[in-house]
């Protein structure tokens, strides 16, 4: 008779099997029906994101729907497309399209795989896509799948009976939403959420709970994210042999025991020590005591011959780790970076707002509270500028976040008669002119920005009525003659160098 099974589980603080890295944008992910995609947003709560799929949901183009007007769905016809930033709803907005066409769905909100969670991106899903692709586009191909440029994308948003609202990815106007007929052709590439915990077995399986089948003694180990800067790891062994007698679990979550010392806190630790040959030496441990999800592995299958099925369960706890740095964050004088909900008590000065923040949770971009200037020239005409890269079309200058480098190229190019608008910043204190890609990343969280800017006495971005517009300079050179700007759409443009338009500063923290 078989005995009962035993197991040894080991739990460390931030190791993990497989790929346990902190998950940021671009990252290739596995849900638990095993689908894959590109994470290109993340919560600043750290409960999960959007991931936008390999593949078109169809090959070649494909229609919105028919004239009709879907119930239930709000019709967008905003004066200017920024406003469709609000609609985040392509779930909900894929639900009734496809409750209106019912059987008949030959088209967009029917081609993507609704039953797995992939949908029709509303606007704001599809923007964030957009501006996103410097790191998507080149994490879709890496992945074997294919890039989003020189086509316009369906959006889940219908305008009235007759018009759906796209997006550009082209090179004539990447960028724009534009309301086109239903009946029209456009590509269509599905996204969907996800949640935490996701789970990554080394056997490269990515559901909680898997089957596995060994012919000898075997380590199975599970990364489990339950934020995406909170990563925990366990390992199990399956040995074929009779039984096991004992358990042995041990955590280096919260604490850390070493030669016979507990340490609840990060630091360096040295033990000095005689060696053999007589000699003094030491022993350092350089300890981080991280705070990550308790993760375990259980089966209630006993150890049987070789080849036998054995079923593991991965389980963890739900603790969400918020990033150290959030869009919205304030930027202070002294240096650090306080939430909005504190900053009125801390006695601190604002100088900025955070816009981008990478994947360490701790460092990106902040943008200055103020305009530098509304009717700025950009440059001279008929001057090349060494050191800065050209792009002669809006799928490349988007991709272009090196706004530093650009107007340090700038300036060593000539005076501030020259290039007043790469002059308008405080470069000597680390504020440059954003690069056109920096550019549509700002644009993206105008909202979450504009309500900090109020709260710390900056200056909001205008927010465009009728017959109003705006454009802010980018450092992104086209050509000899012309530079790239955004204007009040979202929309990337190029215009001569004594074209005027705004200047707004942002900052590396």
């Amino acid at each position: 008779m078989k005995k009962t099974f035993w197991m040894i589980v080991m739990l460390m603080c931030g190791v993990a099997a497989g790929s346990a890295q902190v998950l940021r944008v671009g990252d290739l992910v596995t849900v638990q029906d095993g689908t894959q995609g590109i994470v290109y947003y993340l919560n600043p709560d750290g409960s999960g994101g959007w991931m936008v799929a390999l593949f078109d949901a169809t090959v070649g183009d494909c229609r919105w729907g028919t004239s009709s007007n879907v119930p239930d769905l709000a019709d967008q016809n905003p004066v200017y497309s920024q406003q469709l930033l609000t609609d985040t709803a392509g779930y909900g907005n894929t639900q009734k399209i496809r409750a209106h066409y019912q059987e008949d769905m030959p088209y967009a909100a029917g081609a993507v795989d609704f039953e797995h969670g992939w949908v029709l991106p509303s606007p704001a899903q599809l923007r964030m896509l957009h501006t996103q692709l410097p790191f998507v586009s080149p994490a879709l191909v890496a992945a074997g799948g294919r890039d989003l440029f020189n086509y316009p994308y369906w959006s889940s948003a219908e305008a009235n009976s007759y018009y759906a609202w796209a997006l550009y990815f082209d090179d004539g106007y990447s960028g724009f939403f534009t309301k086109r007929p239903k009946d029209a052709s456009c590509r269509v590439r599905a996204v969907r959420s996800f949640t935490y915990p996701l789970y990554l077995w080394n056997t490269l399986e990515g559901s909680s709970s898997i089957v596995v089948m060994p012919s000898q003694t075997t380590d199975y180990s599970v990364a489990v994210r339950t934020g995406y800067a909170s990563v925990g790891s366990a390992q199990t062994t399956i040995d074929t042999k009779p039984s096991f007698d004992t358990i042995l679990v041990v955590t280096a979550c919260g604490s850390y025991t070493w030669n016979g010392v507990t340490y609840t806190q990060s630091g360096v630790h040295t033990v000095h020590y005689s060696a053999a040959n007589g000699c003094d030496s030491a022993v350092t441990l350089m300890l981080t005591v991280n705070q990550v999800p308790e993760v375990s592995v259980s089966t209630n299958t006993a150890p049987g011959c070789p080849g036998d099925s054995v079923t593991l369960q991965a389980t963890a706890n739900t603790v969400f780790t918020l990033p150290s740095v959030a869009i919205g964050d304030i930027l202070c004088t002294d240096g650090t970076i306080e939430k909005p909900a504190v900053f009125p008590s801390s006695g601190k000065t604002a100088m900025g707002v955070v816009f981008q923040v990478d994947g360490s949770g701790q460092h990106g971009w902040a943008v200055h509270l103020h305009d530098q200037g509304l009717e700025v020239i950009w440059g001279g005409c008929d001057l090349d500028i060494p050191n800065a890269p050209v792009y002669p079309y809006n799928n490349l200058v988007i991709r272009d976040t090196n706004g530093y480098l650009n107007t340090a190229a700038i300036r060593a190019r000539g005076g501030a008669s020259v290039f007043p608008a790469a002059y308008a910043v405080d470069f000597l204190h680390g504020w440059y002119l954003p690069a056109d890609g920096q550019l549509h990343a700002l644009y993206a969280e105008f909202l979450t920005v504009n309500t900090s800017l109020q709260m710390v006495g900056g200056t909001p971005f205008p927010i465009p009525q009728e017959d109003d517009f705006f454009d802010y300079w980018s450092s992104s050179v086209s050509d000899s003659n012309y530079a790239w700007f955004l204007d009040c759409s979202g929309g990337t443009g190029r215009t001569f160098r004594q074209y005027t338009a705004r200047v707004r500063a942002v900052r590396n923290f």
